[in-house]
């Protein structure tokens, strides 16, 4: 299953599913950042808010939180935020880090500092016993980092795309069927998309499509 979220935070499926569309309820700060799911439960990240509902779309828990949240996934019961504090797309002045929060309640359990990532932490997926942690980059930057951590939050290594300029960076990001997914902006001559990368983090197919606000 294969979704793509749209600006409103609804999303509508393009294969079989539970709903044709899955609408959050509430209003909440700034605009929609990010979803993640476990199965069970939808978890969506607003700049200022994270929430859960179920897969139907009933509210079950709102948490406030410092701007500026952005994408996050679900990993063993933890919600997983990609959180910037500071300025994006500079060379300095990011304040990046990574919250979790318990996937039941969505109370915050623990922040790491991620001050191997410059330019802002804007978003987060796994793969196997791995979080890769993207975000902004400077416009004299042609090409995207996918920071690689252990399950403690410990550089293992930064892995450099060759994607040419992309607007602010990767927004969001998914791992499924052997393949990284990443959401990006878009603006004239430069279209919003969805990056398919291999799991080589290297070789990527781009597609244009609502990408930069959640893929899950």
């Amino acid at each position: 299953l294969f979704c793509l979220v749209t600006a409103v935070a609804a999303f509508t499926c393009f294969s079989a599913g539970p709903a044709d569309k899955i609408v959050c309820p509430g209003e909440y700060g700034g605009h929609l950042q990010g979803v993640a799911t476990d199965g069970e439960k939808i978890y969506w990240s607003f700049t200022t808010e994270i929430v859960s509902t179920d897969i139907g779309g009933k509210l079950l828990a709102v948490q406030k939180a410092p701007y500026h949240q952005g994408d996050l996934c679900v990993k063993d019961g933890i919600v997983y935020v990609a959180v910037n504090l500071g300025h994006f797309n500079y060379r300095k002045g990011a304040v990046s880090q990574v919250t979790a929060y318990d996937a039941e309640t969505l109370k915050p359990l623990k922040t790491w500092k991620l001050d191997d990532m410059p330019h802002g932490a804007g978003g987060i997926t796994w793969r196997g016993d791995r979080f890769f942690v993207v975000g902004g980059v400077p416009k004299t930057i042609e090409c995207n980092y996918v920071y690689e951590y252990t399950k403690d939050f410990e550089l293992v290594k930064r892995h450099d795309i060759e994607t040419g300029f992309t607007l602010m960076g990767i927004q969001t990001a998914a791992y499924e069927d052997a393949r990284f997914f990443f959401g990006i902006y878009g603006e004239s001559g430069n279209r919003h998309g969805v990056l398919k990368v291999k799991d080589d983090l290297r070789t990527y197919s781009r597609f244009t499509g609502p990408g930069s606000v959640g893929i899950l």
